[in-house]
């Protein structure tokens, strides 16, 4: 199988959205990112270099689900602590996760924007933390993301300060990773929600 070319890139990421200032605000407030330019319609976005994502309003685009098109576009942060901030912004602007896993060469949160386009933000581990079997394959899962190292003190501490009224925990079948958070765990959020001041909503499992 031939290399990819170092140089290879992709263009920005298009997407079509029902209510421009609407998804401005998304994607301002709770990604970061900065609008480069905009008319009536289309916005393009970025982080003040190219163009990263562009979006174009039709206000009677059907919402198609269980079929082919896009499951989610994934935004790559330079390191875990760029992850562990990325994560305290949603938390301070109350913004539901989906999901987070660690896939073994990766890190990930998900979560979906107004119009249900899923986004992923992930970090690679660096490639000599990598593992691989045998026969030199890459060994990849998706497991329940290990916190360690997070700054979760800080993000207790803008739970207090955004004060969100409500947290839905969200089980497995709705959450595009698979994994089912362990009762303790859940249970030990729940108690952390309770004293920022959150009701937490506590979903059981599928049945």
């Amino acid at each position: 199988m031939a290399d990819i070319d170092p140089a290879a890139a992709i263009g920005a990421v298009h997407l079509t959205i029902s209510d421009l200032a609407r998804s401005i605000e998304f994607y301002e407030s709770r990604l970061g990112f900065q609008v480069h330019r905009r008319d009536d319609r289309t916005a393009w976005l970025g982080a003040g270099g190219r163009d990263l994502l562009i979006l174009s309003q039709c206000e009677t685009a059907p919402r198609v689900r269980a079929t082919t098109g896009l499951y989610h576009f994934a935004i790559l942060v330079p390191t875990r602590a760029d992850l562990s901030r990325s994560l305290r912004r949603l938390v301070a602007t109350g913004t539901v996760l989906q999901g987070a896993a660690d896939h073994g060469v990766s890190e990930a949160l998900y979560l979906a924007d107004p119009d249900g386009n899923g986004i992923e933000i992930y970090r690679d581990r660096p490639r000599d933390e990598w593992r691989r079997d045998a026969s030199g394959e890459l060994e990849m899962a998706t497991l329940p993301m290990d916190v360690d190292g997070w700054d979760l003190e800080a993000a207790g501490r803008l739970l207090r300060e955004a004060r969100p009224r409500l947290a839905y925990l969200i089980p497995d079948f709705q959450n595009p990773t698979g994994n089912l958070m362990p009762d303790a765990e859940r249970e030990q959020l729940a108690r952390v929600l309770r004293r920022s001041g959150t009701v937490p909503v506590v979903a059981t499992h599928a049945a």
